[in-house]
């Protein structure tokens, strides 16, 4: 076998982790305002080293009282000829009195590995989980318990990123706050702090964004004496880039920036569009 498959090998098995950090620093929740459906698509290239290694398509549903929303993942080019590698992901919730509340969460990886997480929640808290086939354990882990489990949001629930109105400035109130992300697995909580603002022009989206500090702060279900884990706790230059949307009263995620002990992964949005969701509003009105 030659030096460059196994070099992929190791690389990707190594950045498995910072694909999930740029993940969880990509998701943001606030409150939740009155407003049309609409569906928000977004597709977003991911890289390291300058090397493209894959791509995220998200499609949110979002309607005045619930939402649907799903996330597809693949490797490409080179790291797709090393490692087998797709994730599909759906979420679904209610918008309830200004807050985002999600009833279940659907993860389905095939390719090389293949595991499926199932959890249900109600009113903030995560009732069950199912995973198969289990994780191997890689080291003793932190004991994730059930007030891990209360006032959470998956994931993807948490890629909803509403705005007081439609067009808004993105200020400190946007990035100044803490997720309480359950995954299934794990408990983990992504800090964000308001960094400050620039100007930015790319093929996807010209004008000012939002800049965030986010800090990982695992909780439950980890094992502490993980490299990568200590790594990521210590990293204090991830940041994420928001900025509004025009239409309706939601922020957009441009970008997200991991620097790695070899380099930085980023995930960098590639085009998004905006249409009518008229399948959620009537969804919503018929309950």
């Amino acid at each position: 076998m030659s030096a460059a498959p196994v070099f992929l090998r190791q690389l990707i098995f190594s950045k498995r982790r910072a694909f999930q950090v740029i993940f969880l620093a990509s998701t943001l929740t606030t409150q939740v305002p009155t407003a049309d459906a609409a569906t928000i698509r977004a597709r977003y290239s991911v890289s390291y080293l300058g090397v493209q290694l894959g791509e995220l398509i998200i499609v949110n549903n979002v309607g005045p009282v619930n939402y649907e929303a799903d996330l597809n993942a693949r490797l490409s080019g080179l790291a797709a000829v090393a490692r087998s590698f797709n994730i599909s992901i759906k979420s679904k919730g209610a918008l309830k009195g200004g807050l985002i509340r999600p009833s279940s969460y659907l993860l389905s990886q095939t390719g090389s590995e293949t595991r499926t997480i199932r959890v249900a929640l109600a009113g903030g808290n995560a009732k069950a989980a199912e995973i198969e086939p289990p994780f191997e354990k890689s080291g003793p882990l932190v004991p994730l318990v059930e007030e891990h489990k209360r006032n959470v949001v998956d994931p993807l629930s948490a890629l909803i990123m509403p705005l007081a109105q439609s067009g808004g400035e993105l200020g400190p109130s946007v990035c100044n706050r803490t997720l309480r992300l359950f995954t299934g697995a794990t408990r983990a909580d992504i800090e964000f702090a308001y960094a400050g603002y620039e100007d930015l022009k790319s093929k996807a989206y010209t004008g000012s964004v939002a800049v965030c500090s986010v800090s990982y702060k695992p909780i439950a279900g980890y094992n502490p004496d993980s490299t990568m884990t200590k790594s990521m706790m210590a990293n204090q230059d991830i940041k994420v880039r928001l900025a509004p949307l025009s239409d309706v009263p939601y922020a957009m995620l441009i970008s997200a920036t991991v620097p790695l002990p070899l380099g930085t992964a980023r995930l960098a949005l590639e085009e998004y569009s905006i249409e009518p969701a008229q399948m959620v509003s009537n969804r919503a009105s018929a309950r």
